[in-house]
């Protein structure tokens, strides 16, 4: 992907996006660390973990 497609992207809008995509980071890495402290792994935890399968009636 080069340059050429993302002149529609203005610098300013690009700033403001990195800084809410590094606050979002930081925020589930935050999130990630308290589950760890209460829990296990929670990445291991989702390995077991199953989706229900929710149906409409």
């Amino acid at each position: 992907m080069g340059p050429e497609l993302l002149t529609f992207v203005k610098a300013e809008w690009a700033r403001v996006l990195w800084k809410k995509l590094q606050r979002i980071i930081g925020a589930r890495a935050e999130e990630l660390n308290r589950l760890r402290d209460e829990f296990v792994d929670p990445e291991e935890l989702a390995r077991f973990s199953v989706e229900p399968h929710w149906q409409i009636r």
